[in-house]
């Protein structure tokens, strides 16, 4: 198992991309991997629907990742109870229809960069400051997934388009599905992805080609 004894945090964790990567991180063998999401409904569902020795591996925290106070918490409770991180993925984010400029109002922009931008950065500051981690990974819904790590500080990404765009311009013609990118995510945590820095991996099923 690629993960064995590393420790995780997972913002957005408890649906979608977020979800599919704390599932393959358990499953490839991580000591603790700390959820984090807005809703501690959504938190409590997920745990008690995984095997007993993976819910033992879980800690949940609820609150908004654009609030530093969150961000402290789920940085300093994973410290807390591991005495170390290894891996964060800033995986929250909010997705909007897209509209024209003026017809967009600023409260939207707002929340999209509070928690698509602001969110991210936050997570990747506070996770460097603790100085316990090796790998740091973060992606928000409307932007790219990043990876870097203590030794090479430029960014890696995925970006994941093809979850939100028409499938008729991709190569595959379907949607990506969570797990695809999971793997992707999955691929760049463990060793295989050692060598990665500064680059971007695109997991959007051949979209970019038009762009």
């Amino acid at each position: 198992m690629s993960l064995q004894g590393k420790i995780c945090i997972v913002t957005g964790g408890a649906s979608g991309i977020g979800l599919s990567t704390v599932k393959a991180f358990l499953a490839e063998g991580a000591r603790g991997v700390t959820i984090v999401d807005l809703h501690q409904d959504a938190l409590s569902t997920l745990r008690a629907a995984l095997p007993a020795q993976d819910a033992e591996r879980v800690l949940c925290v609820a609150g908004n990742v654009s609030e530093e106070a969150t961000v402290e918490a789920y940085v300093s409770q994973t410290i807390d109870r591991w005495g170390q991180l290894d891996i964060s993925v800033q995986c929250a984010g909010v997705s909007q229809k897209r509209l024209p400029l003026l017809d967009t109002d600023v409260s939207v922009l707002d929340r999209i960069w509070k928690v698509n931008v602001r969110a991210w950065a936050g997570g990747v500051q506070r996770v460097q400051v603790c100085r316990a981690w090796n790998d740091v990974l973060g992606r928000a819904r409307s932007g790219p997934v990043g990876y870097s790590s203590q030794r090479s500080l430029p960014w890696t990404q995925v970006s994941p388009e093809a979850m939100k765009v028409h499938t008729e311009k991709a190569n595959l013609k379907r949607m990506g599905q969570p797990e695809e990118i999971a793997a992707a995510i999955m691929f760049l945590a463990g060793p295989s992805g050692s060598y990665c820095s500064g680059t971007t991996l695109k997991v959007d099923g051949g979209w970019s080609k038009f762009c």
